[in-house]
Order: C-alpha cells, then sequence, then structure tokens
C-alpha cells in the first residue's frame, strides 16, 4: 500500500521534471578525433545550466575523421542538405567561417535576439566579414585557426640570425644559411614553403600575403589592380626563386605537419596554421610583412549559428545556449584552458587571462578574413582566384595580366560618365543638348504667325507630348552607373508615363476627329472635357506607377566568363508581374483604340498627314519595344554592348517620336514654300472637307438599309474615302 502510494507521487513528479527538461541539439565537425573544444563546451554549458536550474541539456553530434569519411567539405555538403531541408533534428550548428553567406539565409539574424553589447564583444573587423549575412549577423566565432611563422632556432642561432619580421629579411636570411648549407651537403633543406598548393590552403596563403603589403596597419586589404598587390606577387615569386623552388611550394599542407613535429631539421622557415609545439627549438611569430610591425594572418575556424527551423517552443532556450557559449565567460574559459584564440579582444588584457597565455603574441596577430563575401559561391571563387594567380607565379603570364583577370571574376562593370570608355559621356550630351532643344522649341507656340503649323493639338497638349518624349530620353540615365532596386523600378515607369504624356492627347484629338454626323454623347463629353480626359488617363497611370514603385526588384549578377560582369534586374515577385501585366494591357488596348482611329481617319483631308506621321510614331514604338525585349531575353551581350544598345533604343524612341510629331513641323518651316505652306494648311485645316461630308452622309443613310454590314460597311468607307 505504501509502495503504491510512492510510485502514485513519484512517477508523476519524474515526467513533470522531464516534460521540463528541454535537450538543444547540435551538430559540429572537427579533424581532432578526441573534439576536446567541443566536448570542453558542451560540458560547460551543461554544468552552467544545471547550477541555474534552467533544465536544458546540450547534446552534440561530434562528426570526426573517426566516425565519418567525409572531410570539410563533405561536412559543408551535409549541412546544406540538412539546411535546406529545413530539419528540426539541430537547433545549433557549428559551421566553417568561409560558410556565413551559404548558410545565413537558414540561420536566425543575431542582431534581432542579441544586444548590442554582447556582438561588440567581438572584433568587429573580423566578424563583420566572417559572420555576416545580407549584412546582418548570422553567426559568432567559437574557435578560430590563423597561419604563423615557425622558425627553426637551430639554424639560426647556428649563423647568428634573428626570426624575420618583413619578407625582406626572411629572403636574406634564408639565402645566407641556404648557401652555408649547401656547403656542408644540405641540399634538401627547405628555407621556406609557402603553402602555395592546389587546396584552400593556397588562397589562404596567396590572401595573407597580399595583405601583408597594405601600408599600414588599420589599412584595408589593398584592390586586386593596386601597385601594391602587383609587388606582392612579385614578392612571392621572387621567394620561390631565390630561397624555394616551385616544388616546396606546391607541397601536400599535411607534409608540414610531419615535418614540423617529426623532422625539425627539415626545414628553416615554416608557414602553418597556429598549433601547440613542444620542442623549444622551434619559435613561433606572426608571419613577416612589407615592414616591421605589419603582417597578416588568414582566418580559419567555426562559427555558431542558431537554425531558422529549431523548434519555437525550444527557442528561448536555444538562446540562452547560445548567449552562454559566446559569452566572455566561457570565452575566457577556452583561453585559459584550451588555448584556443578568442576574438574578444578585451580578454588580453585580463590579468587572469596574460598570466597563462603570450597576451602580447596574440595582440600582435593581424587577422583577415577570407573573401567569402564576395560572391555566393565561395568554393568556386577561393579555386579560381587561387590557380589565376599561379597562371603568374608558374606560368607565363604578368602579375598585372592576372590580377586584372581576377578582378574581372567578381568586379561587377558599369558605363559611367568618366569611364575609360567615353560612350557614356557622349549619349549624356547627345540626351541633354536634345532634351534642351525640345523643350527650347515649344516657344515656337507662342509665335501668333506659326500656330497654323501647330494646329493639330493645343499648346497644353504639345506641352504634354514634348515632355513625355524626355521622358523616353530620360530613361538611358538609368542605364549609367551602378543598377539599383531604385532603377529598376523606376525604368518601366518612365516609359509607362511617357507614354501617356505622348499618345493620350493625341487618341483625344482622333476621338473628336472622328467623322460621324450624329455624334455619340460620349464624343461630345469628351470634346468638351478635354482637361478632365487628359487628367483621368495621366493620373490613373500615375496611380499604377506609383504602385509599382513599391514593388522589390532583384539585382541579378551575370558572371561572364574570362569576361566582364555586368548586372540586370530581375522581377521575382507575382505582386509585381501582375502590376506590370496591368500596365501593358492599358497599353496595349491605348495602342488598339489608337490604331483603330488611325485606320478610320486615314483619307481624312483635314488631318491626313498627322495621320500617317503618328502611325509611323506608333510603328517605331512597337520596333523599339520589340527589339528591346529581343536584348533582354535573347541576346547575351558583355555590358557595354548592353548599355549602347539600350541607351540607342531609348535614344531613338524620343528622337524619332520628336522628328515625326513636332520635329517635321519645324522643317516646313525651315523650308517655308509655297507648296509646303498649303501642305501645312491641308494637314492642320481642323475642317472636314466637302468630300468628307458627302461620304459621311452617304454612310448615315446606308444605315437604313442593313444593320448587320453597315458598321463594318462604314469603317471601310472611312479608311478609304479620298
Amino acid at each position: 500500500m505504501i509502495l503504491n502510494k510512492i510510485i502514485f507521487y513519484i512517477i508523476p513528479l519524474l515526467y513533470i521534471m522531464i516534460s521540463k527538461c528541454v535537450t538543444i541539439d547540435a551538430i559540429a565537425f572537427t579533424y581532432d578525433v578526441s573534439g576536446e573544444v567541443y566536448s570542453f563546451i558542451v560540458n560547460e554549458f551543461n554544468k552552467y545550466s544545471k547550477e541555474n536550474n534552467l533544465n536544458v541539456t546540450l547534446k552534440l553530434n561530434l562528426i570526426t575523421p573517426s566516425n565519418s569519411t567525409g572531410d570539410i567539405n563533405d561536412y559543408g555538403s551535409m549541412v546544406e542538405q540538412l539546411l535546406t531541408k529545413k530539419t528540426t533534428k539541430y537547433d545549433l550548428y557549428f559551421y566553417d567561417n568561409i560558410y556565413s553567406t551559404r548558410f545565413g539565409q537558414h540561420f536566425v539574424s543575431l542582431d534581432k535576439i542579441l544586444d548590442k553589447e554582447h556582438i561588440n564583444l567581438y572584433n568587429k573587423d573580423v566578424i563583420s566579414l566572417s559572420c555576416t549575412y545580407n549584412g546582418e549577423y548570422v553567426g559568432l566565432p567559437i574557435t578560430l585557426d590563423y597561419s604563423v611563422l615557425y622558425s627553426n632556432l637551430l639554424y639560426l642561432e647556428r649563423y647568428n640570425k634573428t626570426v624575420p619580421v618583413t619578407w625582406d629579411e626572411l629572403i636574406e636570411t634564408g639565402k645566407y644559411i641556404m648557401e652555408e648549407e649547401k656547403k656542408l651537403n644540405n641540399n634538401d633543406l627547405i628555407i621556406y614553403n609557402g603553402a602555395f598548393g592546389e587546396t584552400e590552403v593556397g588562397t589562404c596563403s596567396l590572401y595573407e600575403f597580399i595583405y601583408s603589403f597594405r601600408n599600414k596597419r588599420e589599412s584595408p586589404f589593398p584592390e586586386l589592380t593596386d601597385e601594391v598587390s602587383i609587388k606582392a606577387l612579385e614578392k612571392i615569386n621572387e621567394i620561390k626563386n631565390e630561397i624555394s623552388s616551385e616544388a616546396h611550394f606546391k607541397l601536400p599542407y599535411f607534409i608540414f605537419a610531419q615535418k614540423l613535429y617529426q623532422e625539425p631539421s627539415s626545414f628553416v622557415f615554416l608557414k602553418y596554421w597556429h598549433t601547440q609545439v613542444f620542442n623549444p627549438m622551434i619559435k613561433i611569430s606572426p608571419l613577416p610583412g612589407i615592414r616591421e610591425g605589419i603582417s597578416g594572418s588568414t582566418i580559419g575556424g567555426y562559427n555558431l549559428a542558431i537554425s531558422k527551423y529549431s523548434a519555437s517552443k525550444k527557442r528561448s532556450a536555444v538562446v540562452n545556449a547560445f548567449k552562454y557559449i559566446t559569452s566572455k565567460d566561457l570565452q575566457r574559459k577556452l583561453v585559459i584552458e584550451k588555448q584556443v584564440f578568442s576574438l574578444i579582444n578585451s580578454l588580453y588584457d585580463e590579468k587572469e587571462v596574460c598570466e597563462k597565455v603570450d597576451c602580447d603574441f596574440y595582440k600582435s596577430i593581424q587577422l583577415i578574413p577570407r573573401p567569402t563575401t564576395v560572391t555566393d559561391d565561395y568554393s568556386t571563387y577561393s579555386e579560381q582566384f587561387r590557380n589565376k594567380i599561379y597562371e603568374y607565379l608558374f606560368g607565363e603570364k604578368s602579375a598585372y595580366q592576372v590580377l586584372s583577370e581576377l578582378e574581372n571574376i567578381t568586379k561587377i562593370y558599369y558605363i559611367t560618365l568618366f569611364s575609360d570608355s567615353s560612350i557614356g559621356l557622349i549619349f549624356f550630351l547627345i540626351i541633354c543638348i536634345s532634351s534642351f532643344f525640345m523643350i527650347a522649341s515649344l516657344t515656337l507656340l507662342f509665335i501668333k504667325k506659326l500656330e497654323l503649323h501647330f494646329k493639330f493639338l493645343s499648346k497644353d497638349s504639345w506641352f504634354l507630348v514634348i515632355f513625355g518624349i524626355v521622358f523616353f530620353l530620360f530613361t538611358s540615365f538609368l542605364e549609367l552607373g551602378k543598377k539599383s532596386e531604385f532603377k529598376c523600378q523606376i525604368r518601366p515607369v518612365m516609359l509607362s508615363l511617357g507614354f501617356t504624356l505622348i499618345y493620350i492627347p493625341i487618341l483625344y484629338k482622333l476621338i473628336i476627329n472622328v467623322p460621324i454626323e450624329d455624334t455619340h454623347f460620349i464624343i461630345t463629353w469628351i470634346k468638351n472635357h478635354r482637361f478632365w480626359f487628359n487628367y483621368i488617363f495621366i493620373m490613373s497611370d500615375a496611380i499604377i506607377c506609383i504602385i509599382f514603385l513599391n514593388v522589390p526588384y532583384d539585382v541579378k549578377e551575370i558572371l561572364v566568363h574570362e569576361g566582364k560582369n555586368y548586372e540586370v534586374c530581375s522581377l521575382n515577385s507575382n505582386f509585381g508581374t501582375f502590376i506590370l501585366l496591368v500596365i501593358l494591357f492599358i497599353k496595349i488596348i491605348t495602342l488598339l483604340c489608337l490604331l483603330f482611329l488611325l485606320f478610320i481617319e486615314w483619307n481624312i483631308s483635314s488631318t491626313i498627314y498627322d495621320v500617317k506621321l503618328v502611325t509611323t510614331s506608333l510603328f517605331v514604338v512597337l520596333l523599339v519595344s520589340s527589339l528591346v525585349i529581343i536584348v533582354d531575353k535573347f541576346l547575351k551581350l558583355n555590358y557595354l554592348d548592353t548599355y549602347i544598345i539600350r541607351s540607342s533604343m531609348y535614344i531613338l524612341l524620343g528622337l524619332s517620336n520628336y522628328i515625326l510629331l513636332y520635329g517635321i513641323r519645324i522643317l516646313f518651316l525651315l523650308n517655308n514654300n509655297e507648296e509646303d505652306e498649303m501642305v501645312v494648311r491641308s494637314v492642320n485645316l481642323g475642317k472636314f472637307s466637302s468630300n468628307d461630308k458627302q461620304i459621311s452622309s452617304n454612310n448615315s443613310s446606308d444605315n437604313t438599309t442593313s444593320k448587320g454590314s453597315s458598321s463594318y460597311i462604314k469603317m471601310l468607307n472611312y479608311h478609304f474615302k479620298n
């Protein structure tokens, strides 16, 4: 009976305790079979959780070479597969810091869940490049690898030399020792390995070497085609030719660990990741630089991130675990007990830390993250980066040539007013001069004796037409400079408004000019309300365009193999596509109405030349629109050709419409002969001829005979009358 009561009370209590305990699952990879650092992190958190009654347990799935046949690349692919499937299996991911861009979309933004003070603990110059995705922090560094120089004191003391702090010192010291050792038949001695192999390590070696040539410690990574970068590559080549060799440069990286631990007498200087070495004859120091005080070490290591797909009920516990693992307290323990390099710089000012580690040494390391943010596919870029530079180091190309070609891999090219090619400035001047002339020509409307030449439209309508044409021309300005979301949004808007400003006043004129004797009440209303007719169309178009300005656009990079990359606009929004189709639909309806009215009024003597000129301008609009679609969708052009063709189309659209609709009237003025005057009078007479009226009357009488075919016959009669 007593036992039953105990069971009755204990079992529910145990159930409650178990149900309240949250298990957080994490995954990581390490080449260290023992997983010492990760085990330490897990144990410390679980200890912290127990002491603070958090009821949270951290479990880690640690992938190592002993339980997996894969390497870091395979682990990256596995993580990507898990994240792509949106699995809830893991809450925390330890991932290689080169993959923040690759995985960032699947991780929780730390800016939204952490205090700024927490993130600001870390070296901002480094984490802003290795822990961000689209400008937001998605991870924080847990472990950090970095390159250092291992100097063999056996040789340095033998020849009374010191550890080099510049590349020139390394060459000088290495050359002296090499020549002296050759006298002792020590011909296999490695003076400097370089570590310029065919793997990711080669990229790290190249990148940090270029970084070590910057002018000042606080200077950023130099531009690839800068003189600094060229000199850096030339110095690498000098090291290869003077104290090393292509064979030594390309040695597999695992050989260096073997040399370091098992064959220390086989090298003088060795570049390798920082690790503990217990040989007193091996001195660890920062890598040399262009001058004393300047160095560079590429970083490796792992960040910690929170999966977006972690169960929401566990989110609070996961965030607390993340905060503790990335806290200053745990980082301090990692530095002291596991000699992990932390990016919390303030730790190396603490007496407790400096009693256990060489703080001055850690402060002297000048870190540079790899260029993981320059492209979405860093692995491919890294391979291209080193292989391209190797075409100089181990090939026939010049340093400037390979750096220029390398720059083209990620650089986005575009035309500006001051580009090497003057085409941008030429087009700019053409548009400005043309626009000025067009707007200035509007003054002709106010010369009384010239009114007859512009009688087809009212003065305010001509203003709308000319400004619509200028809109077409100004669209070309959007092709200058770097693409942006706003430029992508405003281009269709300017073309749409330009079309409306040009052709709505013409549509009004054609509607009121329809040769019908018994005028329909709608036509009568339109004729008496020209302002409202234009206003309704223009404002409707403007409202739709304003809505379209809120549609998101993507700026898509077009990567050209062995060429120059450029950007294009990409509309990936269903709502945006719908709005764009609405705009196109309205334009097509307007176009069909114009064509229908132009067909009917084709031979009306009062507007016969105007009708034909308007028809030609519409033909140009259709032609240019078709060509733009062909260029956008079907032709693969370089950035310069794309700019020239697009800008030429907009200029053709503007100039042709100006000449056909307005400029030809100025030509009549310039010719100023009697025959042209007669043409102008016939073009702008504004009244039906007696023949027009007669046929209209005949058409009216024909209405009584056949209702079924009368509309069709009348339309043909209107078109073919002469």
